[in-house]
């Protein structure tokens, strides 16, 4: 990964979020409030592994 790639993966890695907050879920049409899984937390477990393995992500296609 270029520097740049590292840095917004650290930052996704660290902070995302893996469900849409209240407002992005009400725009939401039927079929995709049908199809959304229920949110899911991301443990710090998951970030420090995560986070452990970005040295290891490859790009293979820019």
């Amino acid at each position: 990964m270029t520097p740049r790639e590292h840095e917004v993966a650290l930052t996704m890695v660290r902070h995302a979020h893996t469900s849409p907050d209240e407002e992005d879920r009400a725009a939401f049409t039927r079929e995709q409030e049908e199809a959304w899984d229920p949110p899911a937390l991301v443990t710090q477990q998951q970030r420090v592994t995560w986070e452990s393995n970005l040295a290891e992500v490859v790009v293979t296609n820019p």
